[in-house]
């Protein structure tokens, strides 16, 4: 009966695997246990395969492929965190140093022209502005690669916003 869910997500297999499930299929109605061709056909992970194997001997092989289940998602999860906590901050500081790199371009060809023209400094201002943003995020991002305090994000973003606020009135 255990075998009976195979089809069901075969066709949903890249080719590679789609051979080895079938491999599997067969080698399970010709009486091998579930654990072993699993096994070997490279179906299944260690600690799943010591589930089912466990599972197997002692007759309760759905209680235990369930278990196998949730050890997998949890551990899923738990990498997907992981991936989450480093992969956010490093997109910030990113994104910090190329904004950062763009505000640095555009403040070096205003500087000349901000002494001559009103506009061109008020230009230059709002671009300086934007600069001193672009570091708080940089400097944001390394606290919280170094310290883990996602906190400092949001907290970052109503700095900014304040920062920008008074601008919007003149």
């Amino acid at each position: 009966p255990h075998i009976a869910a195979l089809p069901d997500v075969d066709g949903d297999l890249r080719d590679e695997l789609h051979k080895q499930v079938q491999a599997s299929i067969a080698q399970v109605r010709e009486g091998q246990g579930l654990a072993a061709t699993l096994q070997a056909n490279g179906l299944a992970t260690p600690v799943a395969l010591r589930m089912v194997a466990v599972g197997e001997r002692a007759g309760n092989l759905g209680e235990m492929r369930e278990r196998a289940a949730e050890f997998h998602e949890e551990e899923s999860a738990r990498w997907l965190d992981v991936l989450t906590r480093l992969a956010g901050p490093l997109l910030m500081l990113v994104i910090a140093v190329a904004g950062l790199l763009v505000n640095l371009i555009a403040m070096r060809l205003l500087a000349a022209g901000s002494s001559e023209s009103l506009n061109v400094k008020g230009a230059y201002l709002e671009v300086w502005a934007d600069m001193v943003g672009s570091l708080g995020v940089l400097i944001a991002a390394a606290l919280i690669k170094v310290t883990g305090w996602l906190v400092l994000d949001p907290i970052l973003a109503v700095l900014i916003g304040l920062w920008v606020l008074p601008r919007t009135w003149t």
